[in-house]
């Protein structure tokens, strides 16, 4: 996203963190099935939660505030 934006600042917009519960075998499956990893994020400020989700490098990062 720094090159995409052209901006340093997305460089820390998102952090990780555990899947919901609820989600963790949804993950568990696909990454069987189809061998996709998936990502929990948050973002760090309102202002990068602009998108519900990204793939990138082969992981599906999932907002998941999104979920709620």
């Amino acid at each position: 996203m720094v090159n995409k934006f052209n901006n340093d600042s997305w460089s820390t917009a998102y952090i990780t963190t555990d899947l919901l519960p609820s989600f963790t075998d949804f993950a568990e499956a696909t990454a069987a099935a189809f061998g996709w990893k998936i990502a929990g994020i948050k973002p760090t400020e309102p202002r990068f939660n602009i998108f519900n989700g990204i793939n990138y490098g082969g992981t599906n990062y999932i907002d998941l505030d999104a979920l709620q």
